[in-house]
């Protein structure tokens, strides 16, 4: 089952469900048990098992381009 991530258009409480995909349209908020969400878009990023874990320490943070750990 996927994960979605919602916010609530009520209390503005941003959470994710892990639900069957022709249910997602069903999401109550858990803060306030609102039917008013918004499903937000997300990016799922995964390494396959090919990708060796000692090239991913090299690489420079996104954030700061600092050099990983060596």
């Amino acid at each position: 089952m996927p994960i979605f991530e919602y916010t609530c258009l009520e209390c503005k409480h941003d959470f994710d469900v892990l639900i069957k995909v022709h249910d997602k349209d069903k999401v109550k908020c858990p803060s306030c048990n609102s039917e008013s969400v918004k499903q937000q878009f997300s990016i799922f990023s995964s390494v396959g098992e090919k990708t060796k874990a000692n090239n991913m320490n090299n690489m420079p943070c996104a954030g700061c381009n600092a050099a990983g750990p060596r």
